[in-house]
């Protein structure tokens, strides 16, 4: 039986998102739920409610502890300052309202930095965005959760009971030098064992990469270093027809998408005079069985995949 260790370490994938947190913007992930209120929402009384039902997802009461040199990646601990309202907070929504401006609002957010010395995440509601609606904006850091575990933690929250709690953190005592280092050994002669199939993983893993790692796409003004603003659009199509479009070519629903954005790609570049026949899209993955608010952290990953953006497009 593997003794666990008494504290949580955060996982390889986990570490990516740390490490890769270096661009213009920062690694972090958002989702925004619209509500329907009454005429007369009650901001504070929904941000305590869902104060209340905090105690259903424990990474949310949870910072990153950084650990000292050769004591491994590092840990959760639980925050014991931690206090809802640092994290929640409520704001009218500015003219001229609706869901373009809730989007712009979720923008900013989404490229805001969290701030390190509490738990990573934060939540916003805008009321009246659009008469007896509101909006809640959601942020977590990449480190806490990828895209499908965000859903699962909102999943949670929702379905949790309020309970009557202050909100703040239990104090535990931190790990020591001495666990964090005999843990961090232990994980180093697991990760040895481990080794002869990671190898195979790795060579399975290239053998996937190679048919786009010699493949040198023409320069565009699309590669090239991005500032941190972003903005969000939604573009709405009818499902079951896309469905239905792709399964006549024994295609997907992601194939489809995939093809159309190729070619507004290619009709971006061409706007501004140059040409591109094909680009390597990443498409995201998860491996995730489930979603479970109570296993966070980063399940998921990406797969370059070459895609025309010229030609007959059932061919494409």
């Amino acid at each position: 039986m593997t003794r666990r260790a008494p504290f949580d370490r955060i996982s390889s994938e986990d570490l990516m998102s740390l490490v890769g947190d270096t661009g213009s913007a920062p690694m972090q992930v958002g989702a925004v739920l619209t509500l329907r209120t009454g005429s007369d929402p009650d901001a504070r009384a929904l941000l305590d409610a869902l104060a209340r039902r905090l105690h259903a997802v424990p990474r949310l009461r949870q910072r990153l502890l950084k650990v000292p040199l050769g004591c491994g990646r590092p840990v959760w601990v639980n925050d014991s300052g931690f206090d809802p309202a640092r994290h929640l907070s409520a704001a009218p929504c500015p003219a001229p309202g609706g869901q373009e401006t809730v989007l712009h609002i979720a923008a900013e957010m989404l490229t805001t930095p969290l701030p390190y010395d509490r738990p990573l995440w934060t939540a916003r509601l805008i009321t009246d965005t659009t008469p007896n609606q509101a909006a809640l904006v959601f942020i977590f850091h990449h480190v806490l959760t990828d895209g499908i575990g965000g859903l699962a933690i909102l999943a949670a929250l929702a379905a949790a009971k309020a309970c009557q709690q202050d909100g703040r953190g239990e104090a535990h005592p931190l790990p020591s030098r001495l666990q964090l280092a005999l843990d961090a050994v232990g994980e180093r002669i697991r990760v040895l064992k481990r080794l002869p199939t990671a190898v195979r993983r790795l060579a399975a893993a290239r053998s996937e990469l190679r048919p786009h790692g010699g493949l040198r796409l023409a320069p565009s003004s699309l590669n090239r270093p991005t500032g941190p603003r972003r903005q969000v659009a939604v573009v709405r199509s009818d499902l079951e027809g896309i469905s239905a479009a792709a399964r006549v070519q024994g295609a997907t629903v992601n194939d489809a998408v995939l093809t159309a954005a190729a070619a507004s790609l290619h009709r971006l570049l061409q706007g501004r005079g140059e040409s591109v026949e094909q680009f390597v899209i990443s498409v995201p993955f998860s491996s995730r069985r489930h979603a479970d608010a109570g296993e966070l952290g980063n399940r998921s990953g990406v797969i370059p995949v070459t895609v025309p953006a010229v030609g007959d497009r059932v061919r494409r």
